[in-house]
């Protein structure tokens, strides 16, 4: 007896319909069904003296060749396959669009209907009444028997920070079967930067901001864009890798950064010099109003220095510990080691040093700097974001489109329900706010805000 072979669930080339019309003792048969027909519909046998098809419908099935309008078309013309029988399924469950979309009432000559799914391949009948498979209607395709949409891939990658743009496609390069590519163009800003060429405080920092800045792009988040020409405040500048951001994402842009802190106000001024960032540098601090304070500034981790009325480095050391825990948490299993050792490793990182730097409220800086507008405003100033706010008078909020900034609210401390009080505070000023958590700073009181006017 021969020996019976069923191929199905792949479109079958030339080559391979000839390869296995040539197999010795074997009777080959090609079946073609979506799952939504349960599942076989149509069946062809595979002989040497015939082309490749998928044959003709299996009994108790109805097969139709229409056009976009449900309108069948002559043979050899192309249209889409839809199938009618009692073996269609009911639809797809919970998702009734696609349903409506898929399985539709076709209307009859004798004014009835028949149900029929709409398959979305193109085919056309031959001279022998036999079903020639031409490909899809849509991008969909399948990769060893899967159906994938590409246009669904290409959107999650788009969703990267980094992409601006993507396209995928099925190709077969090697003749070992389709294989998805895609093909993605950059956002402004994502070129890699030279870490080596930055003036840092400290390596661990410095990988840390060009990570949040310019891969995770956080300050760019729902909503908030730069137009061309964007006027930018860089509140809390730290070593200038936001205004190094930005000048990539918007090369015209006009950049002011605030930094109060002597050694690190010296880093951000070469980074600006060596990357050719046109910003002009404040060496001073935002505040409620002019004069000096008291400032705890942290060498060994100098982006968490700030106001000394805020200062708290076991809270500090707190919130790191809790974003370790929480990488752990997440499948860093290497992360226990460096738990087990944080107080240690991190008391002298947190050995504060005390300075007296100057601040001016905001207002006074404007009436300096006369902008038309302010496109964002941003702000990362440890816990004193409600002072900054308090330097704007109601004079300038007009100028004020976009805000990002983190803000910081602990139960039980100085900053507690700060959160809330700063949503109802820009909300009041006719902006829309979103806040949220990162996952890895669940359970600390770090909270990004963005609000767009």
């Amino acid at each position: 007896l021969p020996g019976l072979l069923l191929l199905g669930g792949e479109a079958v080339p030339d080559d391979l319909w000839s390869a296995v019309a040539a197999l010795p003792g074997v009777r080959a048969v090609n079946l073609y069904g979506p799952t939504e027909c349960t599942v076989d519909t149509t069946v062809a046998e595979i002989r040497a003296d015939e082309p490749p098809t998928i044959g003709r419908p299996l009994p108790g099935v109805a097969v139709r060749v229409l056009d976009e309008r449900l309108r069948p078309v002559p043979p050899g013309v192309a249209g889409e396959l839809c199938v009618a029988g009692p073996q269609l399924a009911e639809g797809y469950p919970g998702d009734p669009e696609a349903t409506a979309r898929r399985f539709v009432a076709l209307p009859l000559p004798d004014g009835g209907t028949e149900r029929v799914y709409r398959t979305g391949d193109r085919v056309r009948f031959d001279a022998g009444r036999r079903l020639r498979y031409l490909g899809r209607l849509d991008d969909q395709v399948k990769i060893h028997g899967f159906r994938v949409e590409p246009g669904e891939v290409a959107a999650v990658l788009r969703d990267h920070p980094g992409v601006a743009d993507a396209a995928v496609v099925a190709r077969d390069d090697d003749g070992y079967g389709d294989r998805l590519v895609a093909y993605v163009r950059l956002r402004p800003g994502s070129a890699p930067l030279d870490l080596g060429r930055i003036a840092g405080i400290n390596p661990h920092e410095t990988r840390y901001l060009y990570d949040e800045i310019f891969v995770q792009r956080v300050y760019l988040r729902d909503g908030i864009t730069l137009r061309p020409g964007a006027t930018v405040l860089d509140v809390g500048a730290n070593i200038g890798m936001f205004s190094l951001f930005v000048h990539q994402v918007c090369p015209d842009a006009t950049i002011h950064a605030f930094e109060p802190v002597p050694d690190v106000a010296e880093a951000l001024r070469r980074n600006v010099a060596t990357f050719a960032v046109p910003a002009t540098v404040h060496a001073h601090g935002l505040s409620r109003a002019a004069g000096e304070v008291s400032f705890t500034y942290y060498p060994g981790y100098s982006m968490m220095s700030g106001h000394a009325a805020y200062a708290d480095p076991d809270a500090e050391i707190g919130v790191i510990k809790r974003f370790l825990a929480n990488e752990r948490d997440a499948g860093a299993g290497e992360r226990d080691v460096l738990l087990d050792r944080a107080d240690e490793l991190l008391a002298e990182r947190f050995a504060g040093r005390e300075l007296t730097v100057p601040v001016r409220p905001l207002s006074a800086v404007l009436d300096e700097l006369a902008p038309d507008r302010i496109d964002l405003l941003k702000i990362d100033v440890q816990r004193a974001e409600a002072d900054v706010l308090a330097g704007l008078d109601d004079r300038h909020w007009p100028l004020v489109a976009q805000v990002a900034m983190e803000v910081h609210d602990a139960p039980g401390t100085a900053t507690a329900g700060r959160l809330a009080e700063l949503v109802a505070l820009l909300e009041a000023r006719g902006f829309t706010v979103v806040t949220r958590q990162d996952d890895l700073l669940a359970g600390t009181d770090r909270h990004t805000l963005h609000a767009v006017r």
